[in-house]
C-alpha cells in the first residue's frame, strides 16, 4: 500500500511564518489545524527529537482515532540527572523567555556552525560528518529565531513526558537512538 508522509515546519523555524508568542499549547493548535485540513485520519502521528514532545500533546489533546499510532524518535525522558538539569533549564528560560537579547543571542548560537558542530556530535551522537551537517543542517540554522527557540524551550522543559506517556490510550513506539 502506499502511505503519503506530510511534514511541517514549526511555526518560527526554517521559512514558515513567524508568531507573537511561542509555546507547546500554541504550535500543537497549529499542528492540529493542519492536519484536520492536509490528513483528516493520520495513521501515524511521528515525533522526533523536540517533536516528541507535540506528538504526545497532539495525542493526549485531539480527537484523533485510538488507531492513530504514535511514534517517538529519541524522546528525552525525565530520569535522574537529567530531570535535575530540565528544571534547572527550565527556570533560567522561563526568566529570560521574554528578553530580545536573548533571542538575538540564541539565534547568534545557533547559526554559528560550531554550536551546529557541537550538537550532532555530543548530543545527537550518531556519525559526525561536517560536509553533510553544512549542506544539510546549516542552511535551516541560519532561518532560526530567536524567539521561538527559547519560548519553545521554556514550555517543553516542564514537560513530564513519562507522565504524559502514561496518558495516552494509543499505540506507541519509542525509538531510541
Amino acid at each position: 500500500p502506499v502511505r503519503r508522509l506530510v511534514k511541517s515546519f514549526r511555526r518560527g523555524f526554517g521559512d514558515s511564518d513567524h508568531l507573537p508568542k511561542y509555546s507547546l499549547d500554541i504550535i500543537s493548535e497549529y499542528v492540529s489545524s493542519f492536519i484536520d485540513s492536509y490528513v483528516p485520519k493520520p495513521k501515524a502521528i511521528i515525533g522526533a527529537s523536540a517533536g516528541t514532545f507535540l506528538a504526545v500533546q497532539l495525542a493526549r489533546t485531539n480527537h484523533y482515532d485510538t488507531s492513530t499510532a504514535v511514534i517517538l524518535i529519541g524522546t528525552i525522558l525525565n530520569r535522574g540527572k537529567l530531570k535535575n538539569i530540565k528544571e534547572i533549564y527550565s527556570k533560567v528560560l522561563k526568566v529570560t523567555s521574554s528578553s530580545r537579547l536573548v533571542y538575538k543571542t540564541a539565534e547568534l548560537i545557533i547559526k554559528h556552525p560550531y554550536s551546529a558542530y557541537f550538537l550532532e556530535k555530543y548530543v545527537h551522537a550518531y556519525e559526525f560528518n561536517k560536509e553533510v551537517i553544512d549542506l544539510y543542517n546549516m542552511p535551516g540554522r541560519k532561518k532560526a529565531n530567536g524567539k521561538s527557540i527559547i519560548q519553545l524551550g521554556a514550555s517543553v522543559m516542564g514537560y513530564l513526558m513519562d507522565e504524559k506517556l502514561r496518558t495516552i490510550n494509543k499505540n506507541t513506539l519509542l525509538i531510541f537512538g
